[in-house]
């Protein structure tokens, strides 16, 4: 019990840290997060227990480590604010960001053409 509850605090503190000021993004998140655990709470097998801790160590593992969330900005491109990254510029004493097309929604129109005439 104590590792489960441990684990959920530590998703919510990776919520908290990933989303930050973004409230709605935070409230989902919190919300999605409780109804996972509220799912499983009456797991009792060992096996299926261990194998939902695990993947609270990935999913924790995860946000703490390979996930940021991106701005949308004025020139309408989503923008990434590194921490803790030493850019190749920073010497000279410029601030980097990464920007400007870092996700296109728009597929390549080769998959478009696969959509539309199907496998």
């Amino acid at each position: 019990k104590n590792i489960v509850l441990t684990g959920y605090r530590r998703l919510l503190r990776g919520a908290s840290k990933l989303f930050g000021n973004d409230k709605q993004a935070l409230t989902l998140g919190r919300f999605e997060l409780r109804s996972n655990f509220e799912a499983n709470r009456h797991v009792s097998d060992p096996k299926t227990l261990q194998e939902l801790i695990n993947g609270i160590n990935e999913a924790a593992e995860m946000m703490e480590n390979n996930l940021v969330q991106g701005r949308l900005n004025h020139r309408g491109n989503y923008e990434v604010e590194l921490k803790g990254v030493e850019p190749a510029n920073a010497k000279e004493g410029k601030k980097t960001k990464c920007s400007d097309n870092l996700f296109d929604p728009t597929p390549p129109e080769e998959l478009l053409k696969e959509v539309e005439e199907g496998p």
